[in-house]
């Protein structure tokens, strides 16, 4: 018997408007990036969806788009651009309380209550731009993470560093400041190698994560489509593949305690 999803995200719900809202964005970003030959694919739990449910997972609350980095620039220009008023482009150059090294696509027209970035300049529901990076090893992530990924996040105020005393913010961040530049060359440097050496795909670094699968490259383009929630997008070449990776037996439906909602106070007009 097939299991009764709608208690999740049945039409009227709170979480089926947030999902129709990030549709949305999802489709005006696809138009945007196939006019502008950016190749793109969704990610992590969005892909899942596509692949399990042809939409998206019933519980989830957000949307994955994921891009390599070296399109990463040309990605941004075209957003900022020719995204419709009702959708904004944000990132660490638009907002310097925006302490994500992803983009994000966000609605004007909505709130989501998420108490880490209460300073950032756009509070609406968003789906993520993710940069990939191109890579020798997973080791060189590693690496850049624990000199990089830190002095990233507190640069912008993020994290614990958000929460914590005014007096603390601004020793961190200018220590954070200070040390940036020297990471940053250091970064430079492993991505340029992993241009000429691209053995491996993995995400992009200073994420707020601490996974990092790392995915062959020739999973990935040429990207192939799927339907997700009746629109076609575009996804690895081999997904099969790349959700091993991520999630292993990805098509076992977790038990309902594992079956997580990011957030749900948000509200939409």
């Amino acid at each position: 018997m097939t299991e009764d999803f709608s208690r999740y995200n049945g039409v009227g719900t709170p979480l089926y408007q947030a999902q129709q809202r990030m549709l949305e964005i999802l489709k005006v970003v696809d138009e945007i990036f196939r006019r502008n030959n950016i190749h793109y694919w969704i990610d992590a739990g969005t892909l899942l969806g596509a692949v399990r449910h042809k939409g998206y997972i019933p519980w989830d609350d957000d949307v994955d788009v994921a891009i390599l980095r070296k399109e990463y620039a040309k990605a941004r220009e075209a957003l900022m651009r020719e995204l419709p008023p009702e959708f904004r482009f944000v990132d660490a150059q638009t907002d310097s309380n925006y302490f994500d090294s992803c983009g994000r696509v966000k609605s004007v027209n909505s709130h989501v209550d998420i108490p880490e970035y209460r300073f950032q300049k756009e509070q609406g529901l968003y789906i993520d731009i993710y940069p990939m990076e191109e890579l020798a090893n997973i080791r060189h992530k590693y690496f850049g993470e624990k000199i990089y990924g830190k002095l990233f996040r507190h640069r912008h105020n993020s994290g614990k560093v958000v929460t914590s005393s005014r007096t603390r913010r601004l020793i961190t961040k200018s220590v954070a400041v200070l040390l940036y530049p020297f990471a940053s060359a250091i970064i430079a440097f492993i991505r340029h190698y992993g241009a000429k050496h691209p053995n491996i795909v993995t995400y992009g670094f200073a994420l707020c994560t601490t996974s990092y699968p790392a995915y062959n490259p020739s999973w990935i383009l040429p990207t192939s489509e799927l339907e997700f929630e009746g629109l076609k997008v575009q996804v690895p070449h081999d997904y099969d593949a790349y959700l091993h990776v991520f999630y292993g037996d990805y098509m076992q439906i977790p038990s309902p305690d594992k079956r997580v909602t990011h957030s749900c106070n948000w509200k939409i007009w």
